[in-house]
């Protein structure tokens, strides 16, 4: 029987909700990278740290550096 679980690769990702007004903080939680997991209909996306001080999903070694999608 085949997994139904899918990876979806996302390069710039915002953490935040949109307001009422359709505005959110662009700059305080947008990460390069993350991923997201689905099963069925149950999405979980993945990054790096926590969800109160995340980072991109993966990091290069150089600190001025980051990951896009096209980079796989």
């Amino acid at each position: 029987m085949k997994d139904s679980t899918n990876l979806w690769i996302f390069g710039d990702t915002f953490l935040v909700e949109v307001d009422n007004n359709r505005l959110r903080d662009s700059i305080k939680m947008m990460l390069n990278n993350t991923v997201v997991t689905q099963k069925n209909n149950s999405f979980k996306t993945l990054y790096a740290r926590t969800p109160e001080k995340p980072e991109s999903f993966l990091k290069p070694p150089e600190t001025s550096w980051w990951y896009w999608t096209g980079h796989g």
